[in-house]
């Protein structure tokens, strides 16, 4: 779990707050507690990485606090006081429960429409499947964040076969675009009113 506070030098909130960051990030290098064991703290300049800070991750207000895991396509944000204990409370909070989700969860990412028609449309249980324009942008990590956690809840439900299947299709990718923007199958049903029609792109 990387923990990035993403500010500008001009910024004097940031200012104001970089001495508290600092401390939490040594604080917290110095736990020795299981959520601590894999959190890395880092700090982005959006003066100098403005890239990183618009096209990345959408940073809108300085400082902004985000956790970020890229191997499970997670994010989430930091609403809280600008304290040292409340912050290092909420890291700890957020890197027990990715570490919970990865233990736990069963996300399916489909990386094609044959993937899907086996996960989904040809499996017996019910399936919640979100439809994303990429799997980088920030409301996309968001949002595989909230799929972890559903996955995870529904952990212990049924089966194998009756477990309720919980999957991502990025529509980002050529071989899918097909299925999220164009079904032919679809435009195949004569369209007997105008919602049908809107089905045929």
């Amino acid at each position: 779990v990387w923990v990035v506070e993403f500010y500008a030098p001009w910024c004097s909130a940031c200012r104001a707050f970089a001495p508290s960051y600092k401390n939490a990030a040594r604080r917290g290098a110095e736990k020795e507690t299981a959520a601590f064991e894999a959190v890395e703290f880092g700090a982005v300049n959006c003066a100098k990485n403005a890239k990183i800070c618009n096209e990345w991750y959408g940073i809108r207000a300085y400082p902004t606090i985000l956790a970020i895991n890229e191997g499970l396509g997670t994010r989430t944000e930091y609403f809280g006081d600008k304290s040292e204990d409340d912050l290092l409370d909420w890291i700890e909070q957020v890197a027990a429960e990715w570490r919970f989700l990865a233990a736990a969860s069963n996300l399916l990412v489909l990386k094609s429409p044959e993937a899907f028609k086996a996960a989904v449309l040809n499996a017996s249980a019910f399936a919640v499947v979100a439809f994303s324009d990429g799997l980088d942008c920030q409301a996309c990590k968001t949002t595989r964040t909230n799929l972890l956690r559903l996955s995870a809840s529904l952990a212990a439900v049924g089966n194998e076969t009756t477990r309720p299947v919980v999957a991502v299709v990025d529509c980002d990718r050529p071989t899918l675009a097909p299925l999220c923007y164009d079904d032919a199958d679809l435009c195949d049903i004569e369209a007997e009113d105008d919602d049908n029609a809107t089905l045929c792109h």
